[in-house]
């Protein structure tokens, strides 16, 4: 049992140090990031209109029924890696 504890401990400590570092690889000037938020915003919204999720008329509503659950985890999973993989 000392054993598994020690090898999770070093495995968290070895996320915390290599996650920063891939971070900073992936966006090192921070226009990046601005521009990276700005993609997922434009993706999350173009998808979740075409999925006719989000209403802009006559004022803005989002409307989630509950068998579209697992297509508003997929919209926004891949927005999330439009705005992390084009910039």
């Amino acid at each position: 049992m000392k054993v598994d504890y020690i090898n999770r401990k070093e495995s968290l400590s070895i996320l915390k140090t290599t996650i920063p570092l891939a971070f900073k690889m992936v966006f090192p000037n921070p226009a990046y990031i601005a521009i990276a938020a700005a993609v997922f915003t434009i993706f999350w919204i173009a998808f979740n209109v075409f999925d006719q999720l989000l209403f802009f008329s006559p004022v803005v509503i989002f409307y989630l029924p509950d068998d579209t659950i697992a297509g508003v985890i997929l919209t926004n999973i891949t927005s999330v890696l439009m705005g992390y993989w084009l910039p």
